[in-house]
């Protein structure tokens, strides 16, 4: 597989390229931001308890 050939960088873009690979680069995303992300990250995870099931008249007022 080839890599196309990408366009050359301004001097900004190559400090910011040079200062990612250099690991210098940190995500910065507000506390509450943050706790709001992590839930809608976990809700997809989440099932639902509701049971369904068919139960007969004398089933039920039994129960």
């Amino acid at each position: 597989m080839t890599i196309p050939n990408l366009p050359a960088l301004d001097p900004e873009e190559q400090q910011h390229f040079a200062d990612f690979e250099a690991g210098e680069l940190r995500g910065v995303v507000a506390p509450g931001l943050m706790g709001l992300l992590q839930q809608a990250a976990e809700a997809p995870g989440l099932k639902d308890q509701r049971i369904n099931s068919r139960l007969s008249n004398e089933d039920l007022q039994a129960i």
